[in-house]
């Protein structure tokens, strides 16, 4: 005949655990703070792209400036509902601006609409991995860890 016994297990910290995994998932859905946190980053890989490009593309400097800062075409809009960013320019010359072939090392957004590749809307290895520690800061809370070289992080 099988012999059974009872066993109790007391976890301790379970409830702490339960509020930190509750509040990891609400900072995911609601990521708005570390979406307006990666536009500085995002902006300085677009200054440092430029600069690379040595004055191609740049005519009167409208494009330029209006994704390396705030200025009159730029788009930076965190979506109300904290899911997304939208990172831009309305100059209406950007979307002729158009490569080829995909640059790995600009790693350039595939064009809406058009084919080809952004020339000037790139996403740079540096910058990506900036805009990865802001995000992976948010969703763990730390507010120091997102914080880069840049001082871009840490805005929450």
């Amino acid at each position: 005949m099988p012999r059974t016994f009872d066993l109790d297990i007391d976890v301790i910290g379970t409830r702490l655990m339960g509020r930190r995994l509750r509040a990891v998932g609400d900072r995911m859905i609601q990521a708005g703070p570390a979406f307006a946190a990666m536009v500085p980053a995002m902006e300085k890989g677009e200054i440092k792209h430029f600069a690379s490009l040595k004055g191609k593309y740049v005519r009167t400097g409208d494009l330029k400036r209006s994704l390396t800062g705030e200025a009159p075409g730029s788009i930076r809009d965190v979506h109300d509902d904290g899911a997304g960013l939208t990172f831009g320019t309305s100059i209406y010359y950007a979307k002729y601006l158009t490569k080829s072939k995909r640059d790995p090392l600009a790693a350039n957004f595939k064009k809406k609409g058009k084919a080809g590749w952004s020339a000037v809307l790139v996403l740079r290895p540096e910058t990506r991995r900036e805009i990865r520690e802001i995000m992976h800061a948010w969703i763990v809370g730390d507010e120091t860890a997102g914080t880069t070289n840049s001082g871009v992080g840490g805005a929450w």
